[in-house]
């Protein structure tokens, strides 16, 4: 019985110096990242500066801003077109990010603001996707995702219907 003891201690001692040693090995990911975003955000082209925010090993929310270039979509079939409409843009949004090692799934909200002269407006929408974010500083992250819009201004439909936005979007950066 004391064996049995003794034994049962040393699990439960090993155990409990595990745990220690797992939480002070927290893995310390880079916390800011600058890429580029293709065919997503309402724009065709972005640079975006992002920031991670960490809870714990497995979960981080991100912040991100940046600015962009998109123009307006036409198709001509019977004479010339007018000169599209091009647009700057301001894409920003919010995630919350949760996987291991490298691997994350996120999910959250972003929006885009867009330019063009007198022309201004607004689209909302939720944001899916999965990223690969790297362990160290100055290697590359991706990022693949899908969004689709809920909410556009009153003025999207009137002003002009024709603004290009791709629900599937491509992120390729660096971190630092």
């Amino acid at each position: 019985m004391k064996n049995i003891l003794i034994i049962f201690s040393f699990l439960f001692i090993g155990s409990g110096m595990y745990a220690q040693h797992s939480d002070s090995s927290r893995v310390k990911r880079p916390a800011n990242s600058v890429y580029m975003n293709l065919l997503a955000d309402a724009s065709l082209i972005s640079i975006n500066y992002e920031r991670l925010f960490p809870i714990n090993t497995y979960m981080f929310f991100s912040a991100s801003i940046g600015v962009g270039y998109n123009e307006e979509f036409k198709i001509c079939i019977f004479g010339p077109c007018a000169p599209a409409r091009t647009y700057r843009t301001i894409p920003h949004r919010i995630t919350f990010n949760v996987g291991k090692r490298k691997n994350f799934f996120e999910i959250g909200m972003g929006g885009t603001s867009f330019k063009s002269g007198d022309y201004r407006d607004y689209v909302l929408y939720p944001i899916i996707g999965y990223r690969r974010q790297p362990l160290v500083t100055q290697k590359f992250n991706f990022r693949v995702y899908g969004q689709f819009p809920f909410f556009k201004s009153d003025n999207w439909e009137s002003d002009n219907p024709n603004i290009l936005f791709i629900p599937l979007g491509l992120s390729f950066g660096l971190c630092f």
